[in-house]
């Protein structure tokens, strides 16, 4: 299982510091949308946000814009984010969009099943730290 410290590598400003990502956040809260924004600002990191509640303000988002980053909360009202996880994987305009499953609770299923399905990391919500994302 990785950790919060173990996602943020492909988050890494790298060689490119003055890049602005796209970064979408998906998650029916908005205060953990919220809190997302803040952790990536906090870290020192450029991006152009935008944000969908449910699957399908998700979908017009993926269809609007060309994404560099992808928040997918795992718990959605009625939906789940390995929902998501697949729309977003099959969508052929987001090829290169870095999908990273968020949630509050650690389940080793949706951790395996996400990794599986081709998300680039799983962390826990309250687990993220600033440090993991400044690190070289």
């Amino acid at each position: 299982m990785t950790k919060a410290r173990d996602v943020i590598v492909p988050l890494k400003i790298g060689d490119n510091p003055d890049r602005v990502f796209n970064v979408l956040f998906l998650d029916d809260q908005e205060a953990d949308r919220m809190r997302l924004r803040r952790f990536l600002r906090k870290a020192g990191l450029e991006f152009q946000d935008f944000e969908a509640h449910d699957l399908t303000s998700f979908r017009e988002q993926l269809d609007q814009h060309s994404m560099d980053i992808v928040f997918i909360d795992y718990h959605l009202e009625m939906e789940n984010g390995l929902d998501a996880l697949r729309h977003l994987i099959a969508h052929e305009d987001q090829a290169s969009a870095l999908p990273i499953m968020v949630s509050s609770v650690d389940r080793h299923d949706v951790i395996i099943e996400a990794m599986r399905m081709g998300c680039a990391d799983y962390t826990v919500k309250e687990e993220a730290s600033v440090d993991a994302v400044r690190s070289p």
